[in-house]
């Protein structure tokens, strides 16, 4: 079980969902709404393990610039850890289909040490995480409906 995460059901099927994923790389703005700016990568390709990308999000009004290694690219999921700031933080996307046009996308996000769960329980912490997170797949999730329709 995820120390935080978020879920909502798409009106996509699963290769929907993956191929919006995949069309970030020629459309990274899809990526972007009110408390996200989006994102770079600094390093490597999209959707190759190793590479790496950063972030500008806002929690609570103030910008904070987050770095992540893509750590696995599956059919159905996407993994990442964080590495600047560096706290032992990982998480994922994972699509997981429930008809041939419904699926079920979730973001998940791991302490993977005891601190990293420490750091991610703190109330604080989990409330923005927990918010950012859940405006994150309720934006990706009208992306991929538009892009749909």
């Amino acid at each position: 079980m995820a120390d935080i995460c978020a879920e909502k059901r798409l009106d996509v099927s699963l290769a929907q969902a993956r191929d919006w994923f995949l069309g970030l790389e020629a459309h990274p703005e899809w990526y972007t709404f009110e408390t996200h700016s989006g994102f770079v990568f600094t390093s490597g390709s999209f959707a190759e393990p190793g590479a790496r990308f950063q972030t500008q999000e806002r929690f609570f009004g103030v910008p904070l610039t987050l770095g992540f290694e893509l750590t696995s690219v599956e059919r159905s999921s996407f993994g990442f850890r964080l590495i600047n700031p560096p706290l032992p933080v990982t998480g994922s996307f994972i699509v997981e289909s429930q008809s041939d046009s419904k699926a079920t996308l979730t973001l998940a996000i791991d302490g993977s040490s005891r601190m990293g769960s420490f750091v991610l329980h703190c109330p604080i912490v989990k409330h923005a995480v927990r918010q950012q997170i859940q405006r994150e797949v309720d934006h990706i999730a009208r992306g991929m409906q538009n892009q749909s329709l």
